[in-house]
């Protein structure tokens, strides 16, 4: 009776935990990264694989192939993990170079308890949950139609599951990988410890930049033909060691050709995966998938600024230590605004309790240009720099079509990648200058488009540029003793104006580093 049903109830598990994975993982991750992706993987994926197991009466750990494998096998399956990492790092990295990536992702974990949740979710709950989906339960009801056959199938179904169109390429190697080792070694251990490894990469570097330390771009960079290499060397190594089984393992002891009465759940998940990457690409909205994000401008009316003016600050860092500089030129003009910023900021760690903040020594560049009528941004240039020279990053906003478009340049091994934008969107770096320029009369609480250059994802475990909605308040406040208005992006950004327009910033907290002014004048 199990041979009979086997693999229509995969299927049916597959498209049960997949929705379960959009309507409450989603949710449960757009909380929170971390502990939403432990949610996801328990409550979303092993439990219902484990309460299928138990209705067929099957022992669970007998039936996914919970077992020893020989010490060999699980130490080569760990260098075969990094190198599945690399090689799909560098096939994302060519999808992104030639089409770019307009997915929207989560915000990268902005203190040490969240980024250890997202490390835990990523490196023990992520490969233990899904393999004992994709390399057990799937993988065993597809082995009686033979090993070949299950290896394939569960490696597609796993890639296609994460409901990525640009992304799928880059997740191949690792499910292919993953099945063969579940294959060649009639146990799931050595690939739960290769999805572990392939994980702890861009786990490892959501963790350090939670706890404030930066790893140099170059230095992934150089590490990821190393990996490459130790992979492939390791995998030929594991071939050899492990050889196919053959029999009835390997042929399977069911016909080969499947019937539509067990195919049919894949075609409701084929609908759901159409309509995710047609989202994903910019050509269908999905109803309750993400916020809506507006297409038009904060409703911001321009003050009068005439006469150039420069406005200089300082910089201080969290334990409110003089850090850097900025300084701020506006220049009018006929039919829009221009503020050109310079920065210099010298590098500082600051430790409290068990918290690490820390930057390093960067010069910044930021040229903005708005609309007089609305204050619209039209565009705008960032450049960072690392202190001793060289090229950093940099991010610009032009015009395109209807709306605008992103791009964020970084060094040629990271390559370059952007977005489209709705016409009315913001940015947390020019927000706190296009507010100085505008006559705030009432307190207000808008919904605005917040683009942002990177922006964690915990499925494609990388950084990429994103469009959220986002919360912007203005209230009146106090800023040194004196009335105030006060401005809000969420969490993200606090910025003081001066009470009468123009309305000159008086103080922006960002990023770790608060900005006072100290001077102006006219050009």
């Amino acid at each position: 009776m199990y041979e009979e049903r086997a693999v229509r109830n995969a299927n049916l598990l597959f498209l049960g935990t997949i929705l379960l994975v959009v309507l409450l993982g989603g949710f449960a991750q757009s909380r929170e990264a971390g502990s939403g992706l432990i949610f996801t993987e328990l409550v979303c994926i092993l439990a219902p694989t484990l309460l299928a197991l138990r209705r067929e009466g099957a022992d669970w750990r007998a039936a996914v192939a919970w077992r020893p494998a020989r010490p060999e096998q699980m130490l080569l399956a760990v260098p075969i993990g990094f190198g599945a990492w690399a090689l799909g790092a560098a096939i994302t990295a060519v999808v992104v170079a030639l089409t770019g990536y307009e997915a929207p992702g989560l915000t990268q974990p902005g203190s040490a308890p969240a980024g250890l949740l997202l490390f835990l979710g990523l490196t023990l709950f992520a490969p233990v949950c899904e393999e004992v989906l994709f390399r057990g339960y799937i993988y065993r009801a597809y082995a009686l139609r033979g090993a070949r056959t299950a290896v394939v199938v569960s490696a597609l179904l796993f890639a296609f599951y994460h409901l990525r169109l640009q992304g799928l390429p880059g997740l191949l190697p690792a499910a292919f990988a993953l099945g063969i080792l579940r294959w060649r070694t009639g146990s799931l251990l050595p690939g739960v410890l290769a999805h572990a490894a392939q994980n702890s990469v861009p786990a490892t570097v959501a963790l350090l930049a939670a706890l404030g330390v930066e790893v140099p771009a170059p230095w992934l960079a150089g590490m990821m033909p190393a990996m490459l290499v130790l992979g492939v060397v390791a995998f030929r190594r594991f071939l050899q060691q492990s050889p196919a089984p053959s029999g009835e393992e390997a042929s399977g002891r069911r016909p080969a050709r499947a019937r539509l009465g067990e195919l049919w759940p894949l075609i409701p998940f084929a609908v759901l995966y159409l309509c995710a990457a047609g989202a994903e690409a910019g050509l269908l909205s999905v109803p309750g998938a993400a916020p809506s994000v507006p297409k038009e401008p904060p409703a911001l009316k321009a003050a009068v600024f005439e006469r150039p003016e420069v406005w200089r600050y300082e910089v201080r860092n969290v334990a409110d230590e003089v850090v850097g500089s900025m300084e701020c030129r506006l220049t009018p003009q006929s039919a829009s605004y221009a503020v050109d910023c310079r920065a210099e900021i010298r590098a500082w760690r600051v430790e409290r309790e068990n918290s690490v903040f820390q930057s390093d020594a960067v010069a910044m560049e930021i040229s903005m240009r708005w609309s007089r009528s609305d204050l619209r941004l039209l565009e705008l240039i960032e450049r960072v720099m690392p202190a001793e020279g060289g090229f950093h990053q940099e991010i610009r906003i032009a015009p395109e079509g209807d709306g605008l478009r992103l791009t964020v340049y970084r060094s040629a091994r990271e390559g370059t990648s952007g977005i489209g934008l709705p016409a009315g969107a913001v940015l947390a770096e020019e927000l706190p200058w296009r507010i100085s320029l505008a006559g705030l009369a009432e307190e207000h609480v808008y919904t605005v488009a917040l683009a942002s250059p990177s922006k964690w994802d915990p499925r494609l475990k990388t950084s990429l540029p994103a469009v959220e909605s986002a919360e912007l308040r203005l209230t009146r406040g106090t800023a040194g003793g004196g009335k105030a208005w006060q401005a809000a992006l969420g969490d993200r950004l606090q910025a003081w104006y001066s009470p009468e327009a123009p309305h000159v910033l008086l103080r922006l907290d960002y990023m770790g580093h608060s900005y006072r002014l100290v001077g102006q004048g006219v050009q």
